[in-house]
């Protein structure tokens, strides 16, 4: 029997303002919806909205406007799994308040 919750293992987490935030595993069709947007984004401010939508959809409850812009692409590539050796550290720069 493949157990996919034990593959899986623990959800990714962030911590911003002191509340912890779980994060949804992306699935193919947040990627798919996330790169559609991405190829449909002219110029780097509708490339951020476009990354704040999917951090968005991918943290519930957690609110993307709050947190310094240089912050993104850090959070994105840690919940796309891009950067998992570099995550934590990163994302401790999205821990401090605005």
């Amino acid at each position: 029997m493949l157990n996919i919750d034990e593959l899986l293992g623990e959800s990714k987490k962030i911590v911003f303002g002191g509340t912890e935030y779980i994060v949804n595993d992306p699935t193919l069709e947040t990627i798919l919806l996330i790169d559609k947007m991405i190829g449909e984004a002219k110029g780097e401010t509708e490339q951020l909205e476009v990354m704040g939508k999917a951090i968005n959809m991918m943290i519930p409850g957690f609110d993307i406007t709050k947190v310094p812009v240089r912050a993104y692409a850090s959070i994105f590539n840690y919940l796309i799994g891009n950067d998992e050796k570099n995550a934590p550290a990163e994302a401790k720069e999205a821990e401090m308040p605005t």
